[in-house]
């Protein structure tokens, strides 16, 4: 049984994607297959998409079916981060350019180093 996730019809169909092609697997494979087939196009849209939701569609509803949020100062440097990972991107699409390989590895390796940091893993070695 084949799956779309994380992907809509609207955006299949207006892109001339073909439903048989976006099987998940597991995590974003979806994304994986559309940008080894010529469809990284979709797969960047799919990333915004979902951004847009996490950030305004589900903090939106938790705040109102939790009567509010409070915002710990412990966020400060996961928002810092996601502004400047934003930042990034925001200045590669404004700007026309491309997400290279180079990009992707660096982006990749930074994701990493961060999980890495986040873990306490590196605590101690500083």
């Amino acid at each position: 049984m084949k799956l779309v996730t994380r992907l809509s019809f609207s955006s299949i169909n207006s892109s001339g994607v073909n439903a048989d092609d976006c099987v998940n697997i597991g995590g974003n494979s979806t994304v994986d297959r559309l940008g080894l087939r010529g469809q990284a196009g979709v797969a960047v849209g799919n990333v915004l998409g979902s951004n847009v939701m996490n950030i305004m569609g589900i903090i939106g509803i938790a705040s109102i079916f939790g009567n509010g949020i409070p915002v710990d100062s412990e966020f400060q440097r996961d928002i810092v981060v996601v502004m400047a990972t934003s930042g990034f991107v925001v200045w590669i699409l404004m700007s026309n350019r491309e997400f290279t390989k180079n990009m992707g590895s660096m982006m990749i390796l930074t994701y990493l180093l961060y999980m890495t940091y986040l873990s306490g893993f590196l605590d101690g070695l500083f």
